[in-house]
This record gives C-alpha cells, sequence and structure tokens, in this order.
C-alpha cells in the first residue's frame, strides 16, 4: 500500500468507490452466469440496455477521476514526507487544484467525484431493484 491511508487523504471515497463497483460487477457477473426467468442474457432486452449506457457513463465518469487521483495520491505521499497534511492544510498548489477537481473545494463531495460516485450509485440502485 502506498499512502497506509494517513489523515488528509481521501481513503473512505476510494474505498467507497472500490466497493460499489466490485458489487457491480459481482451482480452483473452472478446475471450473466444465471440469467432470470425469461431473460435472454445475449439480447438487447430493455433490462440489458439501460445497464450498458449507465456502464458507459460510469466510464466516462471514472477514467478521469482515477487518472487524476493517481497522479493526486503521489503527489500527496510526496508531501507527506515532507510535512503534515489535512483535508484544509497543504502548501502544494499542485495538490490543492486536483483536489479541488476531484472533490471541490470542502470536505463534502463533489467534483469528478461526485459525478462517479453519483453514477454508479444510480446504477448499483438499479441492480439491487431488479
Amino acid at each position: 500500500m502506498i499512502l497506509q491511508w494517513r489523515r488528509g487523504v481521501r481513503g473512505l471515497e476510494y474505498c467507497t468507490l472500490y466497493t460499489m463497483m466490485k458489487e457491480i460487477e459481482e451482480i452483473i457477473q452472478d446475471r450473466l452466469r444465471s440469467p432470470m426467468e425469461g431473460d435472454d442474457a445475449g439480447a438487447d432486452t430493455p433490462s440489458i440496455v439501460p445497464v450498458r449506457d449507465r456502464v458507459m457513463r460510469i466510464r466516462d465518469a471514472l477514467v478521469p477521476f482515477t487518472e487524476e487521483a493517481g497522479r493526486l495520491l503521489i503527489l500527496e505521499r510526496e508531501a507527506m514526507h515532507g510535512g503534515y497534511i489535512t483535508y484544509e492544510k497543504c502548501d502544494n498548489p499542485a495538490i490543492r487544484e486536483i483536489r479541488t477537481r476531484l472533490f471541490s473545494d470542502s470536505k463534502s463531495h463533489g467534483g469528478l467525484f461526485k459525478r462517479a460516485i453519483d453514477e454508479v450509485d444510480a446504477l448499483l440502485f438499479t441492480l439491487l431493484l431488479h
């Protein structure tokens, strides 16, 4: 583990996204292995098409998020070696800029993270209902 999740790094957000994506993967894999009665696993049925569209929206949200998050984690690790960082305090302008794009300027969810988590949440909710 490159960071060992120290204070000032948004580990909870990364772990939440990972956990939700793993759950989506498991549900979809289970349904592909044993489709529900009346389903045709390979067909473009009304239940399959919206899932495919949602997966594509998740991909479009996650790709820029993960690219930026990778850069941020490296910068945060380097900053930790040079001092103390928190959500609010960080002297490195590159870290502040990426954090703002990813999460917004506050502790609450915003930025690319909010877009990604909203898309993941919508798909997970849909899968759990059906």
